[in-house]
């Protein structure tokens, strides 16, 4: 090659010229064939360059590789049979015979398809999330040249981005193109791919188009509603069932919130979860919420079960259910929850104990109501009351005679009055009169009363001559129920009578009754 640049010095200066950016002849004769090649690496190549002019010393072929020294032919012929000069560019020149040089470039693109074309993720593994822009990267490498290349990306079979390059390198280079993605639901079943072709035009071969693998991805997303369930109605005693079901990914789990009773069974099965009721009862009537959550969210819906020919169950337990209590003595009870409770406390009048044990020292309020209040998940809130009855014994029963005073006669008709001071609840006071062991009468009373009262009760009485000496007894009895003392707490008061007899006295033959003590006149 250096014999060929020493013998271009020798043979025409001009050349030098050119080389240093010095004028060329305008119109040089030369014609080249083809006009243009577009050569794979490592391929051979041939171009004729060939002149018409009769008037020229010689032509030749500068090139780093295959260049010729000038000879006096009308035609001369550059040959590399492995092209591998990324930057080569050869040039035709003819000298003519008044010594000036002329050339003609010949246009030569050598190129390379990629080695490996390949997609990936950045700066993430594993499955996306739903609204997250994720970025995916195709990487093309060791190809030429890089203004050559197009980059087209797909989803599925849809080309969604195409992306070429203006850099003017000519040899290999590693070059990646990049897609934004948002991946929705049930895209984990599209398929992202990109191909790299080099489009080297018409002179070129046909188009040499290197695909990657597909990216196949899961796109998890957070449940976003509830299907299936709704709001129903049952008849009492018949069975009754839920679904609930909802998309998501990962796959939903499902829980429920309601209130617990044996009747009510859950079975979570592919994709869904299904509550049944069997034998419906008031205890069912409420709401029943589902929810279904995944590691990216979770979502609920309610429905609500009612129950015809059924009264809503309050599933408050207080311990013991009713209390019988006697004024100024302590009592504590207990209110407790079945299940699912949310909140629970007591309640009197106005005043709230967040407590689940109501309790007083000495109960000194007649007509106290306390009661439980709780709210129950499917219920929400109820409450309970407690029955309480306050009782006071007597301060003191006494028996006397109406418009009455000393011994009575046998055959007049008298009264007797029992009074029962300050006692409580009237309602459950039990008079009862008796005559010796003998039971005479008993009387109760409608009227209710929690507060202590004054009651008085009178029993007519006819003594005859046998009653002389006997004794009325009045038993103020108060019945409070199984849940009071037993027995009966009772005071008794009791009178004895002296009974005068009437005697008959013959009198002028007439019989006269006078009272007391007799003689015969």
């Amino acid at each position: 090659m250096c014999e060929i640049i020493f013998s271009r010095i020798f043979l025409g200066f001009p050349l030098l010229l050119w080389m240093a950016g010095g004028p060329t002849h305008a119109a040089c004769p030369i014609e080249l064939s083809p006009l243009t090649l577009v050569v794979r690496y490592g391929d051979s190549v041939s171009v004729n360059c060939s002149t018409s002019s009769t008037d020229y010393e010689g032509m030749g072929w500068e090139a780093t590789s295959g260049g010729t020294a000038l000879e006096e032919v009308n035609y001369v012929i550059w040959n590399v049979e492995n092209l591998t000069d990324w930057t080569i560019q050869p040039a035709c020149y003819l000298t003519q015979k008044d010594g000036e040089q002329c050339m003609e470039k010949f246009p030569v693109i050598l190129y390379k398809t990629p080695d490996s074309v390949s997609v990936s993720p950045q700066s993430h593994s594993g499955p996306m999330v739903e609204g997250t822009e994720y970025q995916l990267q195709c990487d093309i490498q060791n190809v030429a040249p890089l203004r050559s290349l197009v980059v087209r990306w797909y989803k599925g079979n849809e080309p969604v981005k195409t992306e070429t390059f203006h850099n003017s390198t000519r040899i290999p280079v590693d070059v990646f193109s990049t897609l934004n993605i948002t991946p929705r639901r049930f895209e984990d079943e599209v398929k992202y791919r990109c191909e790299a072709e080099l489009d080297l035009g018409p002179k070129g071969p046909l188009a040499s188009v290197l695909s990657s693998q597909t990216l196949h991805f899961a796109v998890y997303f957070p449940p976003q509603n509830i299907l299936e369930l709704r709001d129903t109605e049952v008849d009492v005693g018949s069975p009754t069932g839920l679904n609930c079901s909802s998309d998501g990914n990962p796959r939903p789990e499902y829980s429920w919130t309601y209130h617990r009773a044996p009747n009510v069974k859950l079975k979570n099965n592919d994709g869904g979860s299904l509550l049944t009721i069997e034998q419906t009862t008031g205890e069912n009537i409420g709401t029943y919420t589902c929810h279904a959550s995944n590691t990216l969210g979770k979502v609920f819906k309610i429905a609500r079960v009612s129950v015809r020919g059924a009264e809503p169950v309050c599933p408050i337990k207080l311990i013991p259910e009713s209390v019988v209590v006697k004024y100024g003595s302590p009592i504590s009870v207990s209110c407790r929850n079945t299940t699912s409770v949310e909140e629970i406390y007591w309640t009197t009048g106005p005043e709230v104990v967040n407590d689940t044990t109501w309790s007083v020292l000495e109960l000194l309020d007649w007509d106290i109501r306390p009661g439980c209040k709780a709210t129950f998940q499917g219920i929400g809130r109820c409450s309970k009351p407690l029955h309480i009855t306050v009782y006071k014994t007597p301060d003191s029963v006494s028996i006397s005679v109406l418009r009455h005073s000393g011994p009575m006669v046998e055959g007049t008709q008298y009264q007797l009055q029992c009074d029962i001071q300050n006692i409580a609840p009237l309602q459950n006071l039990i008079v009862k009169w008796y005559k010796g062991n003998e039971p005479l009468d008993n009387v109760t009373y409608s009227t209710v009363s929690k507060t202590p009262v004054d009651v008085s009760d009178t029993l007519m009485i006819s003594p005859s001559r046998n009653d002389d000496g006997a004794q009325y007894r009045c038993r103020a009895e108060l019945d409070l129920g199984p849940e009071g003392p037993q027995p009966h707490p009772t005071v008794t008061s009791l009178i004895s009578i002296t009974v005068h007899c009437k005697f008959p006295l013959i009198f002028n033959h007439s019989i006269h009754v006078y009272s007391g003590s007799f003689s015969l006149i």
